[in-house]
């Protein structure tokens, strides 16, 4: 009901500025008003939830850090799959509800590599709960200015 309200009244305002010359001036106020009441308006929990995460953490590690690290192909997401399935054997089945893996987790992007996504697959089939991790973003040249770039 709220969302409706604040588009009803957002419609309006535009609707007053295509009629009204002399109302353009508080068409902005208007909105900005509109928009401050109307998250007002929206109930937001502000309280902590009842329970615990249970949240797993894997550091694969490689035997040669820093930029040696992507010389071995697979070396990085290797042992991050090797440490969930070491790590599910420690803890057992239902111990946990999310496995974190950091940044750069995948040396390879599992959308878009088979073997990646199989790995990938792997983990998370033997955690049995969500697994959240970072991987490596590849931009071409044509779509950052002539620079190749590469984002976690």
């Amino acid at each position: 009901a709220v969302v409706a309200a604040l588009g009803m009244l957002l419609a309006s305002c535009v609707l007053l500025l295509r009629e009204a010359e002399m109302v353009r001036g508080l068409a902005a106020p208007a909105i900005v008003a509109a928009v401050v009441a109307g998250s007002l308006l929206v109930p937001l929990g502000a309280n902590a939830s009842a329970g615990t995460l249970r949240v797993g953490a894997v550091q694969g590690n490689v035997a040669e850090p820093g930029l040696g690290a992507f010389e071995n192909a697979f070396e990085v997401l290797t042992n991050h799959v090797t440490g969930t399935e070491e790590l599910m054997d420690r803890v057992g089945p239902d111990a946990l509800d999310l496995v974190i893996w950091p940044e750069n987790a995948s040396d390879y992007n599992p959308r878009v590599n088979a073997d990646a996504q199989a790995l990938v697959e792997r983990a998370s089939t033997a955690a049995g709960v969500p697994l959240l991790f970072g991987t490596d973003r590849y931009v071409e040249a044509t779509e950052e200015g002539g620079v190749d770039v590469r984002y976690n």
